[in-house]
């Protein structure tokens, strides 16, 4: 049965109320998740730059019944919160059972996996619908059935304005990343009969009302973000990849600005990973080099765990290309042994230096593994969990072989 590591739901917010329109966030030193690194996958310029009315571009043509499409997405979003609602009601009387001893965790668990579906669907939906909204309010259709951009009605949005909404989001995901935290290790104390049932059904409701904390800063966010681009003349309802660039050759290369995204762990009942026998995953905001720490959950989650794969990503900027690619140190658990794949993973925040890399390869050739994900921009992303994070321009993965 599916389960979800609740310490998710903090980095899963994050990346579902965040948004995917990019703002120059390279270097901040804050984690972020990956739906703020992903940029507008093409470029549109303007007619000229001081035009009162611009034109996208002739082949984009405008689209239809915009009205309808934004009417079944506010439908459709309300379906979604009715149906959270119903799975959070489901899951406190699961606690109730818990509480007098029934073991029905596994319950507690998918119920958590259902509604952070459920929270994933609803944000693409709803960064679609503020997408929509923001067009339809500063566009129109021209004579010839193309896009042009109302630009005399445009509120400016500037970049400091997008950087407070942004730091706001942010305080929220940390808090909810906190509190996420602190009812897994309140979830794994239960299952020992340590932890107070009072205390963890406080947690929960301090996470639902960070919730909605969260979700508004991030609607705000979007839509800044949302006029602020199609302000430049870019297509904030575009909704297909770009063609990937050429691949980071294998090698040494000077890597900087590192960010952190996720960290994932496969669990497995070998005795060591193998995806033919893989039987659960987990995805995380945390990022410790404890192996350990990772291995407790699993063993938490699933009783049949023989060992783990641990996979850290980060993203950073690469001097060949000046690209921002993915990085991923890989390490491995089981009751006895830890080993790593390639490089060690030392410290949770790497140094701007150089870093010998392999691509993700079959028969040695690199092969684009990512997916294009996003919506409403999209990129080639990781996707583990339901996710998109780690997003690389060349659509594939790079394992570190070797430190400096």
């Amino acid at each position: 049965m599916g389960k979800i590591e609740i310490g998710l739901s903090a980095f899963a917010l994050f990346f579902l109320i965040a948004g995917t329109f990019a703002t120059s966030t390279t270097n901040s030193p804050i984690d972020t998740a990956a739906r703020d690194e992903i940029e507008l996958a093409q470029h549109r310029t303007l007619s000229g730059e001081d035009c009162n009315q611009c034109s996208i571009g002739k082949s984009d043509k405008y689209p239809e019944n915009l009205s309808s499409q934004i009417a079944q997405l506010e439908k459709d979003i309300r379906a979604l919160d009715e149906e959270i609602k119903t799975e959070r009601k489901r899951l406190k009387d699961l606690y109730k059972m818990a509480e007098s001893t029934e073991d029905v965790w596994n319950e507690i668990y998918q119920i958590k996996w259902d509604i952070e579906s459920l929270n994933r669907e609803k944000a693409l939906k709803k960064d679609r619908m503020i997408a929509l909204t923001v067009f339809q309010e500063f566009t129109k259709k021209g004579d010839n059935g193309e896009i042009v951009i109302l630009m005399e009605v445009i509120q400016p949005v500037d970049s400091l304005e997008i950087s407070r909404a942004r730091a706001f989001l942010e305080e929220s995901c940390r808090d909810l990343s906190s509190k996420g935290e602190e009812l897994e290790q309140l979830f794994m104390r239960a299952r020992k009969g340590e932890s107070s049932w009072n205390k963890i059904r406080k947690v929960e409701e301090e996470i639902e009302l960070a919730e909605i904390v969260a979700w508004q800063r991030g609607d705000e966010y979007v839509r800044l973000s949302a006029v602020k681009e199609l302000s430049e003349g870019k297509n904030i309802i575009f909704s297909e990849c770009s063609s990937p660039d050429p691949f980071l050759p294998n090698g040494t290369h000077g890597f900087s600005s590192f960010v952190k995204t996720n960290v994932w762990v496969g669990i497995y009942d070998t005795d060591e990973p193998d995806i033919d026998h893989m039987i659960d995953q987990f995805c995380t905001s945390y990022f410790t080099t404890s192996m350990t720490y990772y291995w407790n959950i699993a063993q938490n989650r699933d009783q049949d765990t023989e060992s783990i794969q641990i996979k850290w990503f980060y993203t950073a900027t690469c001097d060949y290309d000046e690209e921002t690619h993915d990085l991923i140190w890989e390490g491995n658990k089981n009751a006895t042994t830890e080993w790593y794949t390639y490089a060690s993973y030392d410290t949770t925040n790497p140094s701007n230096d150089d870093y010998e890399i392999i691509c993700y390869s079959s028969g040695g050739v690199c092969q684009r593994y990512l997916s294009c994900c996003g919506g409403p921009l999209y990129r080639w992303c990781n996707t583990h969990c339901g996710l998109c994070f780690a997003c690389d321009v060349d659509a594939t993965q790079h394992f570190v072989t070797e430190n400096p």
